[in-house]
């Protein structure tokens, strides 16, 4: 990719659509990881803490988010040493994004947003472990979490892109075409917008390609 340097971070929930635009980034030719889950196109090697959200916010576990931290500075240092334009999807990076954003050269950042009610849904389906108000346990958290990214964004400053996940089903050609176009892309051939387009299916299971 040409242009100034770029670092792409994709900002959301877990079950909220992130991994949809990470999948489109990467097709774009933004690289987002040496080692991508293609399930999900989380960046493997920023998941050291296993989802393990209380380590950001519980001061018992002050020790582990000072080590996370750590370790994402130095992957973030090493990847502006070898590449012009990069990015990654981690769902819970609103819990670490304000320790490293200095870190990013020119940060851009994408918020994906979706329906509460159908995030802690698909997160219930997921886990296969439902038990009374699992539901909106979850929906808070999902609230808690777009609103933490909210002030980040609308804060810091930097290049931002909002991505209504309902909307991107709707509205495929035209959301592949915002997604394109703050990743510094132009024009694309009709055929390949269509292609990208027929990525952004409802309810994938996977965002895997093909």
């Amino acid at each position: 990719m040409g242009g100034p340097r770029k670092t792409f971070c994709v900002l959301g929930v877990a079950r909220g659509g992130t991994s949809m635009v990470a999948g489109l980034l990467h097709q774009l030719g933004v690289n987002m990881g040496a080692r991508v889950d293609p399930s999900n196109q989380e960046d493997i090697d920023f998941l050291t803490h296993r989802g393990i959200r209380r380590i950001f916010w519980n001061r018992a576990e002050n020790a582990k988010r000072k080590e996370y931290i750590k370790h994402a500075r130095s992957l973030i240092s090493a990847r502006n040493a070898s590449y012009e334009t990069w990015g990654w999807k981690d769902p819970i990076s609103s819990y670490y994004i304000s320790d490293i954003h200095r870190l990013l050269i020119n940060p851009h950042y994408i918020f994906v947003v979706r329906d509460a009610a159908a995030v802690a849904s698909r997160e219930m389906k997921h886990s296969g472990d439902v038990v009374a108000g699992d539901s909106i346990n979850l929906m808070g958290r999902a609230l808690k979490e777009y609103s933490d990214c909210l002030s980040f964004v609308s804060g810091v400053g930097s290049p931002a892109l909002v991505i209504s996940y309902e909307r991107a089903l709707r509205h495929s050609l035209d959301t592949v075409k915002l997604v394109s176009e703050f990743a510094g892309i132009s024009s694309l051939e009709p055929g390949r917008r269509e292609e990208l387009a027929q990525y952004i299916q409802p309810e994938r299971n996977t965002a895997a390609f093909g």
